[in-house]
């Protein structure tokens, strides 16, 4: 079903989806993906109606609250979309897609300053980011200039994990250690 989905086979997708339906009334991601295929149509009721069987199913399900939300603001229909972003917020309060989308609905709702703001609060989050740097006998100023670019990286959240692969010249490794 995905595959067809992507391909933009709608019928075969639609088929494939309400195939595994069939099999499994409770799958959330076919229903999710369902309520996307129907969105892609222009299909509305359909879709949010999808969106909304995947969250009894699964009311933590943020794929499928975004989604719906999603269709709700480019439907016009501003304060449901606002309502299930805040109940996915609730849950997730630095998703940082589920904050865009609030904004795109604040500023839909001609509320700028609220949008600003939120959209300000999804630029903050930095999550943790782990470089992980793998040598193997390599000529140590080069280990050392790499880890000098990293430093000066603007991003904020991040570590860098040295993984040497047992290199034996302890000249290879020890003016790194320092």
């Amino acid at each position: 079903a995905v595959r067809y989905h992507g391909l933009g086979n709608f019928e075969q997708a639609l088929k494939h989806y309400l195939a595994v339906l069939d099999r499994e009334e409770f799958n959330v991601e076919a229903r999710n993906n369902l309520g996307l295929l129907y969105h892609e149509r222009g299909l509305v009721a359909e879709s949010v109606d999808q969106f909304r069987q995947a969250i009894l199913i699964n009311p933590s399900y943020l794929k499928a609250r975004g989604n719906l939300a999603v269709v709700l603001m480019n439907a016009g229909r501003l304060p449901e979309a606002r309502a299930e972003l805040r109940a996915a917020l609730d849950m997730a309060p630095r998703n940082v897609d589920l904050l865009v989308n609030m904004a795109l609905v604040d500023k839909a709702d001609r509320r700028p300053d609220q949008a600003r703001e939120t959209l300000n609060r999804a630029l903050g989050y930095e999550p943790k980011v782990s470089i992980h740097l793998p040598t193997h006998n390599e000529p140590p100023q080069m280990v050392m200039e790499t880890l000098n670019a990293l430093a000066k990286l603007a991003y904020k959240n991040f570590e860098v994990i040295v993984l040497d692969n047992n290199t034996k010249d302890e000249g290879d490794w020890r003016p790194v250690e320092a």
